[in-house]
């Protein structure tokens, strides 16, 4: 099988779609003979910048160049986001995925995105050796927040999880085995656990000041510390 100019082998071809190509054998067989070094940066938040070292082919393959190329930059924008995408060591090439990655091009939906995102105009750029930014990151922290009403759900292949906390403390966790990858003609019904935490120990709880979070548990109202002067405790009843 041929694409732009590369000769590749795919195991399975989909029998529902014969022309569908997936992109790892072809980039496979396209480096195999790439020599051209050429670097790839992406920059996000906060001078944060993710760095990729690739190869082209270069020569009479100009058409699986470029393709290679919008195929890898759209692989690293949606593995690790930004704003600005910096190329060295591929000018010509930079100025036709410049037009491909703007507004009104072919990629202008993952180039709105970005925008949205980051707030920010999207950029694609060539830079010199000299001017291309250097790998950067800046680890955080995420989660831990337990503050107010939180309810977690987990539908997994052989269980299904919830479980539900006021201010850090549990108030509801139940697991239930199923298996609906391997029963067959599963029906899929309003889930309702059978035991649910009631409404809360609270002198100036109302519906509508603390409203249920998901919509099952609409007929089962419940109250979190819904003002800075309430300090009941906040045991089920």
């Amino acid at each position: 099988m041929t694409y732009c100019g590369i000769e590749y082998s795919l195991k399975n071809r989909p029998a529902l779609d014969g022309d569908f190509l997936p992109f790892a054998p072809w980039r496979q067989a396209y480096l195999a003979q790439a020599a051209h070094p050429i670097r790839i940066a992406i920059e996000r938040q906060d001078g944060q910048t993710a760095v990729f070292d690739t190869r082209l082919r270069g020569g009479a393959y100009r058409q699986a160049d470029l393709r290679f190329l919008e195929r890898t930059v759209k692989l690293l924008l949606w593995s690790v986001g930004g704003w600005r995408v910096c190329l060295c060591g591929c000018d010509e090439l930079a100025d036709e995925l410049r037009r491909v990655y703007r507004p009104g091009g072919q990629r202008a939906f993952d180039v709105d995105f970005m925008e949205t995102v980051f707030e920010r105009p999207f950029r694609l750029e060539a830079v010199a050796e000299r001017d291309f930014p250097a790998a950067s990151s800046s680890p955080r922290k995420l989660g831990g927040h337990l503050n107010g009403c939180r309810i977690g759900f987990d539908a997994g292949g052989s269980d299904r999880k919830v479980s539900a906390v006021i201010d850090g403390q549990t108030v509801y966790s139940e697991e239930v085995v199923w298996h609906p990858k391997t029963t067959p003609n599963i029906t899929i019904r309003a889930f309702s656990p059978p035991s649910v935490p009631r409404r809360q120990s609270c002198p100036v709880w109302t519906p509508s000041a603390c409203p249920p979070p998901v919509s099952f548990w609409a007929t089962r109202p419940w109250c979190r510390r819904c003002s800075s002067k309430c300090r009941q405790s906040a045991a089920p009843r």
